[in-house]
Parts: structure tokens; sequence; C-alpha cells
């Protein structure tokens, strides 16, 4: 072996460690301040003052679903990048459930956001007809409606994962077509 493939190898153990290092810090940072944040959130949202603002309702379940995201998905992903223990490749149905669930979390607060703002959005309205849609019974139905939504159009996810052995053991995209469909899909 010549000396620049062994700087060249040496060049990219480096960079390695370096990622696994950076991956295990920034983990640790993203858990303590978004579980900080998200707390902070949800004590803000449950002021007295705001219990009666539909759109707060919205905000608060978007906290609480942050909240569940960031203290299930940054750990699982802390071990995999920082530590190289992967959950998922032990059994099929543990990468199915774990897939489908870390899919669904991750689309549940950004919907909840968007219902906020549809929800500003009709309350401002001129018409009085759009201004009685947004009401704190509406709000009630539509979060678990949501809830029950995003669970239903991720269905297929778990469907189309696999336990792929090679190169290394993952939980992957079963056919290469679904993972061209995913990544318009997602």
């Amino acid at each position: 072996m010549s000396a620049s493939d062994t700087s060249m190898t040496d060049a990219i153990n480096g960079l390695q460690q370096s990622t696994i290092l950076f991956s295990q810090v920034y983990c640790i940072f993203l858990l303590v301040f978004g579980t900080v944040g998200h707390l902070l959130s949800i004590y803000v949202f449950t002021r007295p003052a705001l219990r009666s603002n539909p759109c707060i309702r919205y905000f608060l379940a978007s906290a609480i679903s942050g909240s569940i995201n960031v203290c299930i998905v940054v750990p699982i992903r802390m071990l995999q990048l920082g530590y190289s223990i992967d959950i998922f490749i032990y059994s099929l149905p543990v990468c199915q459930v774990l897939s489908y669930f870390l899919g669904w979390i991750r689309l549940v607060p950004v919907w909840f956001i968007s219902m906020a703002s549809i929800d500003r959005f009709l309350a401002s309205s001129s018409s009085a007809t759009l201004r009685g849609w947004s009401n704190i019974r509406i709000t009630y139905c539509m979060i678990p409606l949501i809830v029950l939504f995003i669970s239903l159009i991720y269905i297929h996810y778990p469907f189309n994962q696999a336990i792929l052995l090679s190169p290394q053991p993952s939980c992957t995209f079963a056919t290469s077509s679904y993972r061209a469909f995913f990544s318009i899909w997602n």
C-alpha cells in the first residue's frame, strides 16, 4: 500500500469518526432543547386564558406530538448514527412497526400547525359561515380525525418494508419501485 492510500484511508476514517461524534453530540442537544421547548410550549398553551381559542388547541396538539417525536425518534436515531445500534434489523415486525410509527409521528405535528393556519383563516374571514367553522367543538373533532387520517394514509408503509442483509443489515424499502413512489409521496 502506498503512502497516499494510507493517508486517504486515515482521512476517511477520521471523517467517519467525526460524523459519529457529531451525531452523538447533536442528538443529545436536540433531545434536551427539543424536550424543553415542547414542554414550555405545552405549559404556555395550557394556560386558562388560551384554552378557549381553537387555534391554540391545534398548537397544543402539535406540541404534544412534537414532544413524542423528539423523545422517541431522536434517541432511536442517536443509537443508529452515533453508536451503530440499529433496533430495526432484529425482526421484520419490529422493522415494519417502527418504520410506520416513525413515519407517522413525523407528519402529525406538521398537520396540526397547518390546521391552526386554516383555523386562523376561518376566524378572520369576512363570511359569518366561514367564521363559524373556527370553533372549539370542531377542533375537538378534527384532532382525532387528523391522527386517524395520517394513520390511514401511511398504512401502505409497513407492508413495503424489508430487512436487507447486504452489504450490511438494514430496514429499508422492499422494492426499488416503492422507493421511487415513496420519494415522490413523502
